[in-house]
C-alpha cells in the first residue's frame, strides 16, 4: 500500500484545498491540529472535486427514502439531511443510535430530518486503522451496512467513497458531494454531519462553515471541555453538543466488541451475513452450488437484427465471466429459453388458464408486474409491486382477468417465494381464482443432475445487457419515473440482485462493461438510445445521453466512469 506519511509542505498544500480544513491552514494550524480536525492526505494530484469520480451526475446513491420524506415535509420546513461516515468494519447498534440521538437532537431544534446517510470509509482508510488490512472489503462493508438499515423508514447507506472513490478521503468531501448529489437530483437541502465525542477535533472543521452535531459518550474531562467549550464560541447556532444518554448497550457497543465476537450488536437483519463472512461453515457442501443462467437473448435482442450465434457469444461470455467471479462459490449452467418455453406448454391443463409473470414466456394472460427498487443502493429487497415498465396500470391489468376460469400462474423461478405470496394476495383480494403456481426453472431441474445440488441464484442474461428488452433491475428515477438499469456498478448491488462474492463485484462490473463494449461493437454498432428498451433509454436519457447517441459510447461512457473499479 502506498506510504501515508505526506512531507510537511504538502500536508498544508492539500488542506488549503479543502473549503473546511482551508481556514484552519491558512491560520497556521499545527499538523497534529488538522489531524485531530479529521484531516488526511487523500494522496492524489490536487483535489477529488476535480475527479471524475466526484460528478454529482451519476447515479450512486439511494434517494427514494429521502424522497418520500420531502413529499410528505411541509414546503416551509427547515429541511435536513444527516450524515455520518466511518470504517463500520462492521456497523453496529451503536452507530444507528448515534444517528437516531441526532436525528431526536435536531427535530428538537426545529429541523425537519428528511433523510440519514452512513458512508462506509474506502479500504485504504479501513487498512490504516486496522494495521494494514481492511478486514472487510469496502462491497463486504456496504453489504452489511446496507441489511442493518433495510428497515428504517430513513437511513440509508451512501456506497460512494467506498465503493467509487479513488482514494480515501475527507469526511468534508463525502459531505459536500452528498449535497452536491442530492442538489443535482432532489433539491439544495442543508446537511448535517453527526459523530462522536471521541472525535472531538472535529469540530475545529466547522470553525468558518457547515454543520454538525457531537454525540457526547461518558463522562468528558476538563481538558475536552476547555476545548469543546473554545470551539463552540460563538458557534452554538452550527455546531450542536449532543449531552450524554443512559449507557445502554448500543451507546457502548463498537466495533471492536463485535469483532472480538459480540456478535449480538449486529442488527439482527445483517447478522447471519456477518456470521457467514466470519465463521465459515465447519464442513463444506459436498456439491458445488449450482448458478443458473437463463440464456434469453433470443428475447431481449429480437428486435435489433442480431443472429442466433452473436446472441449465444454474449450468453456464453457471460457465463464465462460469472463463473470467473464466482469461483468455487458455484457452478455455471445455462439454461435455454426454449426448453422453458416447451416447460410451459407442457404445464398446461385442461381445466385451467395460464397466466404468466414471465417476460419472456407467454400465457392466456400477462401480469406485468415488477419489484420496484432504489437506485445505487438499498437493494436488500423490496416489497413494493409496481406494474412493468410500458405496462398498464395493476388495477386495470387485473380487471381484465376472467373470473369465472381458474388461472395457473407461472414464473420462471421461486426464489425467496415473496413473490408467490404477494401475487396470490393480489389476485386472491380481486376475486381472481388460483389454481397454483408452476415454475419452470424448477421443472427444467427436475430429473437433471442439477436437481441435486443447491441453487445458488438464478440470473437472466438480458439483465446485463445495456438496453435489451425487459433487460436490467426495474428502478425508480429521481423523477419518480420507472426505468431498467443493467446489473452492474454503479446501478445494481451485485451482492444482492446476483449474489456475486462482495470482493468481486467491482472487477465483474468492469469486465461486464467490457463484455457489453465488445459484444455491441461486433454485432449492433450502429444501435442507439432509441433503439434501446425505453425504461432502459429512460435511464440513460436521464444521465444526459442524447437519443442518437450509439450504446457503445454510452458504455464506453459508463465504463469510464466506473475508472479502475477493477482493480480495487
Amino acid at each position: 500500500m502506498t506510504e501515508r506519511h505526506p512531507r510537511p509542505d504538502r500536508f498544508v498544500a492539500k488542506a488549503l484545498l479543502d473549503p473546511y480544513y482551508a481556514p484552519l491552514a491558512a491560520a497556521g494550524a499545527s499538523h497534529e491540529t488538522l489531524r485531530a480536525a479529521g484531516f488526511i492526505d487523500d494522496l492524489l494530484d490536487g483535489s477529488v472535486r476535480a475527479h471524475p469520480c466526484w460528478s454529482p451526475a451519476m447515479l450512486t446513491t439511494p434517494l427514494m427514502k429521502v424522497r418520500r420524506a420531502l413529499a410528505q415535509s411541509p414546503e416551509d420546513a427547515r429541511k435536513l439531511v444527516l450524515l455520518s461516515t466511518g470504517s463500520y468494519s462492521p456497523m453496529h447498534e451503536g452507530h444507528i443510535a448515534l444517528m437516531e440521538r441526532a436525528r431526536t437532537h435536531a427535530q428538537e431544534l426545529g429541523y425537519t430530518v428528511v433523510g440519514g446517510y452512513m458512508s462506509p470509509s474506502h479500504d485504504a482508510y479501513v487498512s490504516v486503522k486496522n494495521g494494514g488490512t481492511a478486514a472487510l472489503h469496502a462491497e463486504q462493508r456496504v453489504a452489511l451496512a446496507e441489511e442493518a438499515v433495510r428497515h428504517s423508514d430513513w437511513l440509508s447507506i451512501c456506497p460512494w467513497e467506498a465503493r467509487h472513490a479513488p482514494e480515501a478521503l475527507n469526511f468534508t468531501d463525502v459531505l459536500d458531494r452528498l449535497a452536491a448529489y442530492l442538489a443535482r437530483h432532489v433539491d439544495a437541502i442543508e446537511l448535517g454531519y453527526v459523530f462522536g465525542s471521541d472525535n472531538l477535533g472535529f469540530l475545529a472543521a466547522f470553525a468558518e462553515r457547515g454543520l454538525a452535531f457531537c454525540g457526547v459518550r461518558g463522562e468528558m474531562t476538563t481538558e475536552a471541555l476547555r476545548e469543546t467549550h473554545a470551539l463552540l464560541g460563538g458557534r452554538e447556532h452550527r455546531l450542536h453538543m449532543m449531552p450524554a444518554t443512559r449507557a445502554t448497550r448500543a451507546e457502548t457497543a463498537s466495533s471492536t466488541k463485535v469483532r472480538s465476537g459480540n456478535l449480538s450488536l449486529i442488527p439482527e437483519a445483517a447478522r447471519a451475513r456477518y456470521r457467514a463472512l466470519v465463521q465459515p461453515p465447519s464442513q463444506a457442501p459436498t456439491m458445488t452450488p449450482a448458478y443458473l443462467v437463463r440464456r434469453d437473448l433470443a428475447h431481449a435482442t429480437s428486435n435489433w437484427g442480431v443472429d442466433a450465434a452473436a446472441q449465444a457469444e454474449f450468453e456464453e461470455s457471460l457465463m464465462d465471466v460469472l463463473a470467473s467471479s464466482l469461483g468455487a462459490a458455484g457452478v455455471v449452467h445455462g439454461i435455454p429459453l426454449a426448453a422453458q418455453i416447451e416447460l410451459a406448454t407442457a404445464a398446461r391443463e385442461p381445466e385451467t388458464s395460464m397466466l404468466s409473470l414471465d417476460a419472456c414466456v407467454l400465457g392466456d394472460a400477462q401480469l406485468r408486474v415488477s419489484r420496484l427498487f432504489d437506485v445505487g443502493g438499498g437493494q436488500v429487497f423490496s416489497s413494493q409491486r409496481v406494474p412493468r415498465p410500458g405496462a398498464a396500470a395493476l388495477a386495470l391489468q387485473l380487471a381484465s382477468l376472467d373470473r369465472s376460469r381458474k388461472w395457473r400462474v407461472l414464473d420462471d423461478d421461486k426464489a425467496t417465494g415473496d413473490t408467490e405470496h404477494s401475487v396470490h394476495a393480489l389476485l386472491t383480494a380481486e376475486g381472481v381464482q388460483v389454481a397454483g403456481f408452476t415454475y419452470l426453472n424448477e421443472a427444467y431441474l427436475r430429473g437433471t443432475e442439477l436437481a441435486e445440488r443447491e441453487v445458488l441464484d438464478i440470473v437472466d442474461a438480458r439483465d446485463f445487457l445495456l438496453g435489451a428488452r425487459d433487460g436490467g433491475l426495474v428502478i425508480e428515477l429521481p423523477t419518480g419515473e420507472t426505468a431498467r438499469a443493467p446489473y452492474m456498478l454503479p446501478f445494481v448491488n451485485l451482492v444482492f440482485r446476483a449474489k456475486i462474492p462482495a470482493e468481486a463485484c467491482n472487477r465483474l462490473s468492469r469486465q461486464l462493461w467490457e463484455l457489453n463494449v465488445a459484444w455491441l461493437e461486433a454485432y449492433a454498432p450502429r444501435l442507439t438510445v432509441s433503439d434501446a428498451d425505453p425504461a432502459s433509454g429512460a435511464l440513460l436519457t436521464y444521465l444526459g445521453f442524447a437519443s442518437t447517441t450509439t450504446l457503445v459510447d454510452c458504455c464506453n461512457a459508463l465504463s469510464a466512469w466506473s475508472g479502475d473499479l477493477s482493480l480495487r
